[in-house]
């Protein structure tokens, strides 16, 4: 998701981990640009969850944000720091643990929170998505043809 110009400051980046790389491939022919029907239906889920779980997220992505600095810090000199290091590479895995199951936990509220008829507009947006692509025939990349091997 940080390799995604439009997802680099976005709020809601930690929660949806930059969109469906499916649909951003079928609507835009490349992933690093994520579609928009799809981050804003994360956008209106995420406004409406609690703010309990917002304020959890953010603690943790700052204090994550800080261990990574450290970590970069200690990688950043010259003298062995494994014994300073170790202990902080652990303590990033256990923030984006902790992290991933808050998202869970905010999904499952998330998913009770739209109305019915919320999601039938962002389906319907979804499908005139869908149906414009394929009324301009946008061709579909093809992959890379592999250089056959010589046989010796």
């Amino acid at each position: 998701m940080l390799n995604k110009p439009k997802c680099r400051d976005c709020w809601a980046r930690f929660y949806c981990s930059g969109g469906c790389h499916a649909n951003a491939d079928l609507f835009h022919g490349d992933i690093r640009q994520p579609y928009e029907v799809g981050c804003e239906i994360q956008k209106k889920r995420l406004e409406t969850s609690s703010d309990e779980c917002k304020q959890d997220m953010d603690k943790l992505e700052k204090e994550l944000n800080s261990v990574r600095q450290k970590i970069r810090s200690l990688m950043e000199t010259d003298s062995d720091q494994s014994d300073k290091l170790f202990p902080l590479i652990d303590r990033e895995a256990q923030l984006q643990a902790q992290m991933a199951k808050t998202m869970y936990r905010v999904r499952q509220q998330i998913d009770r929170v739209l109305t019915e008829e919320q999601l039938t507009e962002f389906r319907a947006r979804m499908k005139a998505d869908l149906e414009k692509r394929h009324n301009k025939e946008i061709p579909t990349p093809k992959p890379e043809n592999k250089k056959k091997q010589s046989k010796r």
